[in-house]
């Protein structure tokens, strides 16, 4: 990659980063392209020449925050030599951490409600959760594999996997408003086994 690529890509993440630290302290509806390119330390015609506007800010963030999930969990299942299920255990946990770090949280919660102003970034942020789900979905539809319903009132894997969806993304938002020092590992245990029945 030639050099003049390597800084440009540096300075946009340096902005994103700045962005970010926005909005761990602050709501997205206070935060202004000043305010973000003064926390980058550049001019605001500076930022303008990486990301034409404030919308163009938030998609590289949502694109970046989920490529992180993405990585993180790659390299828990790369890591793992062990069965499936173990597998799936790591890979919950490992999207689970970055969940409950309180400012991921509050960077994700500005994203969301951002999303509702700004189709753009809502369709973005639909298109990385839609995986995220569907991931889930595989998991428990891997799990159920060998076990037949039991009750007619069982859920189908797709009501499982929005349920673990909307558990993994909130517990770390209940967490950071009412900690309780829950044990990470012991959490994501439950949640499967809830789910293997």
């Amino acid at each position: 990659m030639a050099d003049k690529e390597l800084k440009y890509r540096e300075k946009r993440k340096h902005i994103i980063d700045a962005l970010r630290r926005c909005l761990e302290s602050d709501v997205y509806s206070n935060i202004t392209i000043q305010h973000v390119a003064d926390e980058a330390g550049i001019s605001k015609g500076g930022l303008l020449h990486y990301f034409a506007s404030k919308e163009d800010l938030y998609l590289e963030l949502v694109r970046s925050m989920f490529e992180e999930i993405a990585r993180e969990q790659t390299d828990v299942l790369r890591g793992i030599d062990r069965a499936r299920d173990q597998a799936s255990i790591m890979a919950l946990f490992g999207i689970e951490k970055f969940f409950l770090d309180r400012n991921n949280i509050h960077v994700l919660l500005n994203i969301f409600l951002y999303s509702y102003e700004n189709e753009a970034t809502r369709t973005y942020l639909q298109n990385y959760l839609a995986p995220h789900r569907r991931y889930y979905g595989e998991l428990i539809g891997e799990t159920h594999k060998n076990i037949p319903r039991r009750r007619k009132t069982d859920f189908d894997p797709l009501v499982q996997a929005r349920v673990l969806q909307i558990l993994v993304l909130t517990s770390g938002i209940i967490e950071s408003v009412d900690p309780t020092g829950i044990d990470h590992d012991m959490l994501t245990s439950y949640m499967v086994s809830v789910l293997k029945g």
